[in-house]
């Protein structure tokens, strides 16, 4: 499976916390992903890639039990 994505997207749980300068953002959720519901015990195999335009580009691969940090 290969993923593109759009700029200006994240996924970023706030959990309540405040930042030092008092700026924290609200919590952001509109990343695209790969959803599978998993029953028993698996194996995953990925390689991640990406185009590095600016210092904000990221890649990852996160597992989530849901959206509750």
């Amino acid at each position: 499976m290969i993923m593109h994505t759009p700029e200006k997207i994240d996924i970023f749980c706030n959990n309540g916390a405040v930042s030092e300068e008092g700026i924290t953002p609200e919590s952001l959720a509109n990343a695209p992903f790969f959803y599978t519901e998993v029953y028993r015990n698996f194996v995953l195999r990925v390689k991640v890639q990406l185009d590095l335009k600016n210092v904000y580009v990221a890649a990852c691969l996160m597992v989530m039990k849901d959206l509750e940090v």
